[in-house]
């Protein structure tokens, strides 16, 4: 689904691909591909970034595209608290995510400027500015009349900011880049964290890397029912990484049980309760509620227990934001200065793998187990 209009990679990705589906010499075939930069070079595309908003009224509308999984999310709404907080009018947000509604709904649920959740549906609107968001904001369009004029300095200052950002590293802006290895090569240089790094170059000034906050539901009866073990201290326990079963960012299912072990030994009557998806078979815990919970439940647990073992994922930038206490995080192919959190033990030796190569998470490069 396209939100944008494409930018000039991956319209070059397209033609590239078209000419392989038309084979023809490869002398032509470089011919045409190369007669078709010249053209662009030459004529230019509009790239859709100037949009004439559909409102009218006081207020900012804008539109924010946040891409990637529930950890990405959460830290990018650390961003927009931060974007709201510039502006010298209100400022009314539209989310558009690949997330499920109900997800959305809960983690901005205590954001009042959020005015619509979108899901992943297409651009509902010709809003004020439409930002899209892995890493890295990107503007897509812009009504500079309407921002110039309600905006004030510091968002103008910050929109002006990120359009050069992304004209100097356009990959490392787009969600669709495969190409991240030199933009945390980048962050590393410059000291910054993941919550820190969609500051760079366009709101470093002030940004408060933990100005966005998740409230811990409360427990029903019947969730108390289904999971007694919330009533006393207990330690949850993951092992998983979305859909993937055999991820570089985990550690082998023995060296899990040789952690959990040594908890077992120091704490045995601490119930390892395991939670996330189901990914490699571990004795040690006490009870296994993979896959059996929903998203409010998931943020109960992570909210209400005595420690969260875990490698470096989505529930460990939950729970940071929920301020649930403190996590043991083992690292593997993802750099625990960049992903670490202080209240955290973050174990692992910093391989800095990630993002070297497409299938970095399928296979390491320097064959580590």
């Amino acid at each position: 689904m396209r939100y944008a209009p494409r930018d000039i990679y991956t319209h070059a990705e397209e033609y590239i691909a078209h000419c392989r589906r038309h084979p023809c010499s490869s002398r032509i075939s470089a011919l045409k591909i190369g007669l078709w930069g010249l053209k662009r070079a030459l004529f230019p595309r509009d790239t859709g970034l100037k949009k004439k908003s559909e409102f009218s009224d006081k207020n900012l509308h804008v539109a924010f595209i946040l891409e990637g999984g529930i950890g990405d999310i959460v830290i990018n709404a650390n961003y927009i608290e931060n974007f709201i907080r510039i502006a010298s009018c209100p400022v009314i947000i539209d989310i558009y995510a690949g997330q499920k509604n109900d997800i959305l709904q809960l983690i901005f649920e205590n954001s009042v400027y959020i005015s619509n959740i979108m899901g992943d549906k297409p651009l509902q609107y010709a809003y004020d500015a439409v930002i899209d968001m892995l890493y890295m904001p990107k503007l897509l369009s812009v009504d500079e009349g309407r921002l110039t004029y309600l905006g004030g300095e510091k968002l103008n200052g910050c929109l002006a900011n990120m359009r050069r950002f992304a004209a100097v590293f356009p990959e490392w802006v787009s969600s669709r880049s495969c190409n991240f290895a030199g933009l945390l090569g980048y962050a590393r240089l410059r000291g910054l964290n993941r919550n820190r790094l969609a500051s760079a170059g366009n709101m470093e000034e002030g940004f408060d890397e933990n100005l966005f906050s998740l409230s811990v539901p409360a427990i029903t009866p019947d969730v108390l029912k289904r999971f007694p073990f919330l009533n006393a201290p207990f330690i949850a326990v993951n092992r998983s990484v979305g859909s993937s079963r055999d991820s570089t960012k985990l550690w082998s299912v023995k060296e899990y049980q040789n952690v959990l072990t040594r908890i077992k030994e120091q704490y045995p009557a601490i119930p390892l309760i395991r939670i996330g998806s189901e990914t490699g078979e571990i004795q040690d815990c006490n009870v296994n509620i993979c896959g059996k919970t929903t998203f409010n439940e998931l943020m109960i647990i992570l909210g209400r227990a005595t420690l969260l073992v875990s490698n470096e994922g989505g529930l460990v930038h939950l729970r940071h934001f929920l301020h649930g206490g403190k996590s043991t995080v083992l690292f593997c192919s993802t750099d625990k200065n960049f992903y670490g959190y202080q209240e955290n033990e973050n174990i692992g030796k910093n391989c800095h793998c990630e993002w070297f190569h497409h299938g970095w998470q399928e296979f390491c490069i320097k064959i580590y187990n």
